[in-house]
């Protein structure tokens, strides 16, 4: 099935004159209609933005330095919690083995 489409070039003014024949459900839905297609248009705009996009790749970099720095802080942490209670393992069990150790 194939489906047709038809565009309509309508003046502006007829446009407004006909939404303002509207009921108030009527203009609710034409509002929330354009309020996505807006939407959605600003956004199509911003990706296209080399500002945004280059904005973006920062974030996103920063992001990721981020959390690499957490990671590494995390693996430092560690490590020196593994020394010390190997340190107070060594200290508590001296040489000789014990049951605790």
């Amino acid at each position: 099935m194939t489906i047709e489409t038809v565009r309509l070039q309508i003046p502006f003014e007829s446009l407004v004159d006909a939404i303002s024949s509207l009921g108030l459900e009527e203009k609710r839905r034409l509002w929330q209609l354009l309020d996505e297609e807006i939407t959605q248009a600003e956004e199509d705009l911003l990706e296209e933005d080399p500002t945004i996009q280059a904005e973006t790749g920062l974030t996103q970099l920063s992001q990721a330095i981020a959390t690499r720095q957490a990671i590494r802080g995390c693996r430092k942490a560690l490590q020196v919690k593994v020394v010390r209670d190997s340190r107070r393992s060594n200290t508590l069990c001296g040489s000789k083995p014990s049951a605790h150790c």
